[in-house]
């Protein structure tokens, strides 16, 4: 019984200590009270508004956009393992996207997704510099430091395989060709960064910085104003006292 009451009396003091939290005026509309209820930290009740809110006007970019930053969060997603997860958001994105197709947040949902399938693609097939080496095992490939993804011993022994056509048309995964999910990464990702500026940039940096294509990312710099990526982008061209002054001026910031 004494330890029943003190668990009642600290109950009651809880209680007493949180400010009960004020439900949103039903004069809002949906997204603004989803919006209210996600600053008070209520995002399960955010998620549900939305969802029954989408349920009257399935096409609306705002709730949409709000649906897939709560996803993004795992809210509603409860219990779903990751690639689960994945293609809820993505099923979501494409929603978004077809309700607005300037949406950064959908564009970024899904190049995300496209540039960890790339790359994990374009590294387990091994289709990277270096295939035309007759005899080439891990070790050497390791003591040459290669990029990941170029440790197959033998893999293009004597030129039998015609790698452009290899990269055209990816037949182990059944997926597109490895230049159409470059090309279509690229596209999302940049189309994020055009719609929604420098807060969608980095997904894009990673992409460029893995396709070593060092004066996009020097232009995707001077773009959003990012002394980080200018100076990373200048080292890799060489320009070392550029490099320098643009990495003083990120320190700074």
């Amino acid at each position: 019984m004494r330890a029943l009451a003190l668990l009642l009396a600290l109950a009651a003091g809880s209680a007493v200590g949180q400010a009960p939290v004020e439900p949103p005026p039903d004069s809002l509309r949906p997204a603004e009270r989803a919006r209210l209820l996600i600053a008070q930290d209520e995002k399960g009740e955010a998620h549900r508004l939305v969802r029954r809110a989408l349920d009257e006007a399935p096409d609306d970019p705002e709730l949409l956009t709000l649906r897939l930053q709560l996803q993004q969060e795992g809210v509603g997603l409860f219990g779903r393992p990751p690639f689960a997860r994945r293609i809820v958001r993505a099923r979501t994105a494409r929603r978004l996207l077809a309700a607005d197709s300037t949406s950064p947040h959908a564009h970024d949902e899904l190049g995300r997704q496209a540039l960890d399938d790339y790359l994990f693609d374009r590294d387990y097939l091994s289709i990277a510099a270096g295939f035309s080496d007759v005899g080439l095992t891990h070790e050497r490939a390791q003591n040459r430091r290669r990029p990941r993804g170029t440790f197959t011993d033998g893999f293009n022994r004597g030129g039998r395989y015609d790698l452009r056509r290899l990269r055209a048309a990816y037949p182990f995964t059944r997926r597109p060709g490895l230049d159409d999910a470059l090309a279509d990464t690229r596209g999302h990702l940049e189309a994020a960064v055009r719609h929604g500026g420098a807060a969608f940039a980095e997904p894009l940096a990673t992409l460029l910085v893995a396709e070593a294509d060092h004066d996009a990312l020097l232009a995707l710099a001077e773009t959003t104003d990012d002394d980080l990526l200018r100076g990373a982008a200048l080292f890799r061209l060489g320009d070392l006292a550029g490099a320098a002054e643009a990495f003083a001026d990120a320190l700074r910031a």
